[in-house]
């Protein structure tokens, strides 16, 4: 009988690169200390306690994903080639991020629900912005997104790209009180 040797191959990790803190604020529209700040407080107390892959990614690489993706949508495989990660860490990540930043949406995004709070958000934007009896903005957007392969159609908007519609309103401190992100591009925004 033939002796053999089980041999292991050795696990090899990517140095992850350094980048400049010009190229590093192109690639994810923050600079490293507000990134660092967006995921210490919001992945922090979100970490998945038991981690059974190779690695586990810190909630900044997490964060850098994110918002990688975010600043340039499109393929998820473009993402993991920019950060040297896998494509399905990608989609991991988009994920596990987007469900940390939903489950802290109410300490974020308010509205006035009370006389009290309508008449300080009237005063505020009289004072700053000297228009009276207004509480706040509001603006839509198209958000850049892939064609999704139900009803794709319906995403795209009067400019031939797909895209969501995106209703927000501020109050007079620029600060969102409330977000609607589920209308598809095709929808105009006087519907809205």
């Amino acid at each position: 009988m033939a002796a053999f040797m089980n041999v292991r191959r050795r696990k090899v990790y990517k140095q992850a690169r350094i980048y400049n803190d010009d190229i590093y604020r192109k690639l994810f529209r923050f600079n490293r200390e507000n990134l660092e700040w967006l995921a210490n407080h919001f992945l922090d107390d979100n970490e998945d306690p038991v981690e059974t892959r190779g690695g586990a990614l810190s909630p900044t690489r997490k964060m850098e994903i994110f918002l990688r993706n975010l600043g340039d949508p499109g393929f998820q495989q473009g993402v993991a080639v920019d950060l040297d990660v896998n494509q399905s860490t990608v989609s991991r990540t988009l994920i596990t991020v987007s469900e940390a930043i939903y489950s802290k949406r109410n300490n974020w995004i308010t509205f006035p629900n009370t006389n009290d709070l309508l008449g300080v958000a009237i005063n505020e934007r009289a004072n700053t912005k000297r228009m009276p009896s207004i509480i706040g903005a509001i603006d839509c957007t198209h958000v850049k997104i892939t064609k999704p392969q139900i009803y794709g159609d319906e995403y795209v908007n009067r400019k031939g790209i797909c895209s969501i519609n995106v209703q927000a309103t501020c109050n007079a401190k620029e600060i969102f009180t409330s977000v609607d992100a589920t209308w598809p591009g095709s929808t105009y925004s006087r519907k809205l």
